[in-house]
């Protein structure tokens, strides 16, 4: 089911017709919202606890017909917590990136989009145990792809569906600060990395809506 869905969505793109679905000078607003609380209780009470949010709102202008151009932003924070070990993890990160759609229209308000991102990241986190606190600052940069349909509900409001970061490349600096009893040290790494989440479909995929206003009817 997912390589049909997946197979559709690409072919929609491929075979679409030529007419104007975006016209120059379009204003597009958005943005994607993820709440998340997760709890792993025993009979003696809560072993584990998850929880945190995710937010990027974006905005983009019709440049040329069909073609949108933009900035995002992303903001975020997670803690987790295991009670048996008295563990605690917390981790926050911001973004911020440019983003290209171009979309193309093929028949009863649909039409397909490709995305590209380019973008620069920071998180930190920490990790708490008993004496042992590890902390890590991390800065990276990448680029990515993502493919998608937009159903036009009414002339401003479009429902879509997506897949991120279909093909990524980034690179990754981080620093760990480890402050053990008897060790005070700092490492540092540095990652290249490309990959492709073909394989892992579902956490990919993606449901939201977008507001495009057409600024010379509006």
């Amino acid at each position: 089911m997912k390589k049909i869905i997946l197979l559709f969505m690409m072919s929609a793109m491929l075979h679409s017709v030529s007419f104007t679905q975006v016209s120059k000078g379009s204003l597009l607003l958005g943005g994607d919202l993820s709440i998340f609380i997760q709890e792993q209780k025993t009979l003696s009470g809560t072993a584990n606890k998850n929880d945190g949010f995710s937010f990027s709102p974006l905005i983009g202008v019709a440049t040329r017909q069909d073609i949108i151009q933009g900035g995002y932003l992303q903001i975020g924070s997670s803690k987790s917590t295991n009670n048996f070990s008295s563990a605690i993890t917390e981790t926050n990160n911001t973004g911020v990136g440019y983003f290209i759609r171009k979309y193309s229209s093929i028949k009863n308000n649909f039409s397909g989009f490709i995305q590209g991102n380019a973008g620069v990241g920071y998180s930190t986190s920490s990790f708490e145990i008993q004496t042992t606190i590890n902390k890590s600052k991390q800065t990276s940069v990448g680029i990515n792809v993502s493919p998608g349909l937009s159903y036009k509900v009414s002339q401003k409001l479009h429902l879509e569906a997506g897949l991120k970061n279909i093909a990524s490349v980034s690179y990754q600096v981080t620093k760990n600060l480890i402050d053990n009893p008897g060790i005070n040290d700092v490492l540092r790494s540095t990652q290249i990395s490309v990959s492709s989440s073909l394989n892992n479909f579902s956490s990919n995929l993606y449901f939201g809506f977008r507001l495009l206003l057409d600024r010379k009817k509006s």
